[in-house]
């Protein structure tokens, strides 16, 4: 279990995908995770801040840029 929240970018030439991942100090919800996208425009600050709120609350998210 982290000690503090962490948050893990991942990249398309060495991950395969891009993505944020939110875990929180404290996981509420073990073995479970969101997965936050945002719409066409191909912005992605909405679901960034969706993730983090998310976090905020105790459940693992992952901001997935479409």
């Amino acid at each position: 279990m982290p000690t503090q929240a962490e948050q893990k970018v991942y990249r398309l030439k060495l991950d395969g995908f891009h993505g944020e991942l939110f875990r929180p100090t404290q996981d509420c919800y073990p073995g479970k995770a969101l997965i936050c996208f945002s719409g066409s425009d191909g912005k992605f600050e909405w679901s960034r801040m969706l993730a983090q709120v998310f976090q905020s609350q105790g459940l693992v998210a992952l901001d997935w840029p479409m």
